[in-house]
């Protein structure tokens, strides 16, 4: 057997089955297939920056039969996606013809993403060759560093804002600029735009106190911040905390999918306070009107439930409804008086023997 000489082979076994794997999936459509064909389904980007902003395109051609693409469905938000036929954008549901070449054009920023990022894009549509999978292959590696690298806050009642200073470095000099999108939860952030190009920049996030007006739901909430900068690449970091506001409503929504016609449910919403005093002065019921709700006292001045019950005659089709709470909150001798919405959704249908997604 002939020897392989030391300098040809493979230095890394997990790169080697990166770039295996990349180029076992680059293979298209056989030449006869007809309706839509991706020549390349699988762009293998290689090594990108972290933070980077990269477009990319897999073409197709429509073969002897129209195809009609509807929409590109990605589990990841970090790819923004156009369709172009012929050069020109295209509407998503109108048919393409035969003979017609195009391409989906996909804006891939890779912001907060470090190490191998793989971004399946699934093209649902009418006609042969759909559905279809294409897929964006990746090894991400850092240009930004920041300390802390992540912030988990725990359990917080936002009674009042929160301020988390954020050292930001660089290999080379940047500038960090104003945010160009709106950011979650009302985060600020103070010292951008930079003042001066440097390898290491000191900002502020501010996590602003919770509006009584406006509540956050409760539990687990994930903010992502990113910031553009003037090199090529954005500036991601992420503030994990657990919402636990003195005055509380759980579920913040009843979002119950489908419900089977002909069985009854019941579900519960309770509202209360952690400190100080709840009073509940009505509640109402609007938009569906066939759901029946059963109002409860689980502790006087502290804590009421709502069973709401799904009654098994409902008629088949989507549900909309909402509970309004009118509630009077008492701490430290201040009274505020508040509303708040449990949106209620659901799609009856019926059908024996078909599950109706109950828990337990």
């Amino acid at each position: 057997m002939a020897r392989q000489h030391p300098r040809s082979r493979l230095r890394s076994p997990a790169l080697a089955v990166f770039l295996a794997a990349g180029l076992a999936g680059c293979g298209g459509a056989p030449a006869g297939a007809a309706g839509i064909v991706f020549p390349a389904p699988v762009n293998l980007c290689g090594q990108l920056f972290s933070g980077e902003q990269r477009t990319m395109d897999f073409a197709f051609e429509v073969r002897e039969v129209p195809v009609r693409i509807d929409g590109i469905g990605s589990a990841c938000g970090c790819a923004e996606r156009r369709l172009q036929v012929e050069g020109r954008d295209w509407p998503f549901g109108k048919e393409i013809p035969p003979g017609s070449r195009g391409r989906i054009r996909v804006l891939f920023d890779t912001a907060g993403f470090l190490g191998e990022k793989n971004v399946s894009l699934e093209v649902r549509g009418e006609g042969p060759g759909l559905p279809a999978t294409l897929e964006i292959r990746s090894f991400l590696k850092p240009w930004f560093e920041a300390d802390p690298p992540a912030l988990d806050l725990g359990s917080v009642d936002l009674a009042e804002e929160r301020r988390i200073p954020l050292r930001v470095r660089g290999p080379e000099p940047f500038r960090l600029l104003p945010p160009d999108q709106p950011l979650p939860y009302g985060l600020r952030v103070e010292g951008v735009p930079s003042p001066e190009p440097a390898r290491e920049q000191e900002i502020t996030v501010v996590l602003p106190a919770a509006d009584p007006e406006q509540p956050l739901p409760e539990g687990r909430q994930l903010a992502v911040l990113r910031l553009p900068s003037d090199r090529r690449w954005r500036f991601a970091w992420s503030l994990r905390f657990d919402y636990a506001g003195t005055l509380y409503v759980q579920p913040f929504a009843l979002l119950l999918g489908r419900l089977t016609a002909g069985r009854e449910r019941r579900e519960r919403i309770e509202a209360g306070v952690r400190r100080g005093r709840l009073h509940l002065e009505g509640w109402r019921l609007e938009g569906f009107q066939g759901l029946e709700v059963q109002p409860l006292v689980v502790e006087e001045g502290r804590r009421y439930a709502f069973d709401v019950l799904f009654p098994a005659d409902l008629p088949e089709g989507p549900l909309y409804s909402r509970l309004l709470l009118d509630l009077v909150h008492e701490d430290e001798g201040v009274e505020r008086r508040l509303e708040r919405e449990v949106k209620i959704t659901a799609l009856v249908r019926g059908g024996a023997g078909e599950s109706s997604g109950e828990s337990g």
